[in-house]
């Protein structure tokens, strides 16, 4: 996960695919990294890298939601306001943190007489952020697959997950 991306888990207790238990262990999991992810820059901060006045902590950049009585995909249904209401701030808030920190960035960079600097990037070229590593696979993805399994074999069907 890239410095100051967020997730968003909306899960339910009710769900028989992903079970709500590995949802929140997850949860706990990526904002454990969060504070790790916080504490390497305030010691890269107080080393004279730059100001610290990051205010996002793990519990920001993790949001989680749970749903009581919602089958799998169908949080909406349970409590559709709420459930667009996360899905919104998620999205403002990771927003404004790229705003932040291309303010930020922009700050950081000398320029040269003349030039102008239209906005920062990656080593890459591209805009921020980085995925997982191709072929890895979280045990929250391999228990979605092996409860859908379990799921469709309970109502009959077969599957080729």
């Amino acid at each position: 996960m890239g410095e100051g991306t967020g997730r968003l888990y909306l899960y339910s207790k009710a769900d028989e695919v992903v079970g709500w238990r590995d949802v929140e262990r997850h949860v706990g999991l990526a904002r454990k990294l969060m504070q790790v992810e916080k504490k390497k820059k305030k010691e890269e901060v107080e080393e004279g890298s730059g100001d610290d006045d990051d205010d996002d902590d793990g519990k920001r950049l993790v949001r989680a939601e749970r749903f009581e009585k919602a089958s799998h995909c169908a949080l909406v249904m349970e409590d559709e306001e709420r459930y667009w209401r996360a899905v919104r701030e998620s999205w403002e808030g990771q927003m404004e943190r790229k705003r932040r920190m291309r303010r930020e960035s922009r700050s950081e960079e000398e320029c040269e007489s003349g030039t102008v600097v239209l906005g920062a990037m990656n080593g890459q070229g591209g805009e921020g952020g980085r995925g997982e590593e191709a072929g890895t696979r979280s045990r929250v993805e391999e228990g979605v697959e092996s409860r859908a399994a379990e799921a469709l074999r309970r109502r009959g069907h077969t599957s080729k997950l």
